[in-house]
């Protein structure tokens, strides 16, 4: 099912409760709420920030410990914080508390920048990257490299462990979703022709790729596409949050504007259009039920009240 996207009228679904700059007017690449409930950013000025519960105050600031962009961020069960940098190529593991941090140890196998790093399960982690490869490392001493998975011809833009926990799912510049046995790290599936930037895995039966000025609905069980949603006008698809009432928001834009779209995902059609940031939306993370933030490379991070739905 192909559909060309509707605008209708605004909903006022969402209202900015705050704003915060911290990153020295450089681009916010990615948002974190941690375990303990505070919330992280990490952006171009090498630097990753952690927010009290008011967000008015920087608990920690992680400085002069990259040399260049923190690209993304995760955390493991047991509390490590997970952060990769961009042309360093490599993996940060932090213990973190209230006030302070240490480097638990560097990881080191990319060639070129790391696009985003995700746990598996309590012993392993992967991350992608620009040299077109899929990586699985141990979480633990001795952190050595378990396995390289190779399968894609252009930069690996995002992975996705389907919560089955037993499949991987990579979406590269090749316009190619690859699914991954991650018990033997060998291709299960190859899927062509769908442009992805970052995933969104709904339910066991749907998952959303975010491409540019498309989203895309898999089954990743018949491995068909559900809906092609075509839009002109929002550029990147970054970053998705469900909302209570079963539909996404989705992140979008360009260099030009940042937007926040709801998608309709029973009819599959964008049904309300904000642009709330200057350029595109990088990363959107759930805080509470009534609440998200947003960030975006215009330096700033928003927090959003979420109304009735």
């Amino acid at each position: 099912m192909t559909l060309k996207s509707t605008h209708a009228e605004l909903l006022s679904s969402f209202n900015l409760i705050f704003t915060i700059q911290e990153h020295n007017t450089i681009q916010v690449n990615s948002l974190l709420v941690l375990k303990d409930g505070r919330l992280a950013s990490c952006s171009d000025d090498n630097n990753i920030k952690i927010y009290d519960s008011s967000f008015l105050n920087c608990d920690i600031e992680i400085s002069k410990q990259h040399n260049y962009s923190v690209q993304n961020l995760s955390q493991l069960d047991n509390g490590t914080l997970l952060s990769c940098d961009d042309w360093d190529s490599k993996i940060n593991l932090w213990e973190i508390s209230q006030k302070e941090y240490h480097l638990l140890h560097t990881l080191e196998g990319h060639k070129n920048t790391v696009n985003n790093v995700i746990p598996i399960d309590d012993d392993r982690i992967a991350s992608c990257s620009w040299d077109c490869t899929i990586i699985i490392w141990n979480s633990k001493p001795p952190y050595n490299k378990i396995s390289k998975l190779r399968g894609h011809k252009d930069i690996v833009n995002s992975i996705v462990l389907l919560h089955s926990k037993e499949v991987l799912v990579s979406g590269s510049s090749d316009q190619k979703l690859i699914f991954w046995d991650m018990k033997t790290y060998k291709e299960i599936k190859k899927m062509d022709d769908i442009p992805c930037y970052n995933f969104y895995e709904v339910d066991s039966n749907r998952l959303v790729v975010g491409g540019y000025r498309t989203i895309t609905v898999v089954n990743p069980v018949t491995y068909q596409v559900e809906a092609f949603i075509e839009d002109e006008d929002n550029g990147y698809y970054r970053s998705f949050i469900m909302l209570k009432n079963g539909n996404l928001l989705c992140g979008c834009g360009d260099g030009f504007k940042g937007s926040l779209c709801e998608l309709d995902m029973r009819n599959y059609k964008i049904i309300e259009k904000r642009e709330v940031h200057k350029k595109c939306v990088n990363s959107l993370v759930v805080i509470d039920e009534n609440s998200f933030a947003s960030c975006c490379q215009d330096s700033y991070i928003k927090i959003w009240r979420i109304n009735n739905i």
